[in-house]
């Protein structure tokens, strides 16, 4: 079977969202609405995630726990440990919530009860949906504007590369986003696979600099 390969190197862009997604509010608000929906214009998802990006607004998790506290949703001792984070990367918070009994992490600190990690985790998981639901369209943007795919015989291979992709475990989030990329592409009659190429950064900018030097 012949493929044709569409190197991405959009999880470098969508990933970041990953935290601006969360808030429901603002252009990254915005963008993780409407990529709620696959009958959302393309054109609309990725205007709205680069807005996100130029305003340069915060993105670490710990504000969803600081809303989260604010609301009410945890005990008073959380809520007044998460008011003491300065900052929660989203590996950290991911990490917990595989295992919201794990020590030696961000979360130290905290003094969580079992109601309080139950409430995290129904938290956490449509955040990890609607970030998972971004990074798709962000690809099926780059997917959909190469032409590419229309033939089932030709389906376009596109190779993700980030650790947050392969490694966040929270929300089957990979599986996520294969589904929204399904959803989306398979809505518009576009044939793909996904695939994953060793250094794929480095072998990509080795490519460009050939084609660049034979040009």
């Amino acid at each position: 079977m012949k493929r044709r390969f569409l190197a991405l190197a959009a999880l470098g862009v969508a990933l970041p969202l990953l935290g601006g997604c969360m808030y429901g509010v603002g252009p990254a608000g915005e963008a993780g609405n409407l990529a709620m929906s696959s009958r959302c214009p393309v054109a609309t998802l990725t205007t709205a995630g680069q807005a996100y990006l130029d305003k340069e607004e915060p993105n670490d998790a710990f504000i969803v726990l600081k809303r989260a506290a604010a609301a009410g949703l945890f005990s008073k001792r959380v809520a007044a440990g998460v008011a003491t984070l300065a900052a929660l990367s989203t590996k950290a918070f991911d990490d917990f919530v595989a295992n919201p009994f794990t020590q030696g992490g961000a979360f130290d600190a905290v003094r969580f009860t079992d109601n309080d990690r139950r409430a995290l985790l129904a938290i956490c998981e449509p955040v990890f949906v609607r970030a998972a639901r971004l990074a798709a369209a962000n690809i099926a943007a780059a997917v959909i504007r190469c032409g590419e795919g229309r033939d089932p015989l030709h389906p376009v291979c596109v190779t993700i590369d980030g650790s947050t992709y392969y490694r966040t475990r929270t929300g089957f989030f990979k599986s996520r986003v294969e589904q929204g990329l399904r959803d989306i592409l398979g809505a518009r009659g576009i044939h793909f696979e996904t695939t994953f190429v060793e250094d794929a950064p480095v072998v990509g900018a080795a490519v460009a600099g050939l084609i660049a030097q034979e040009a």
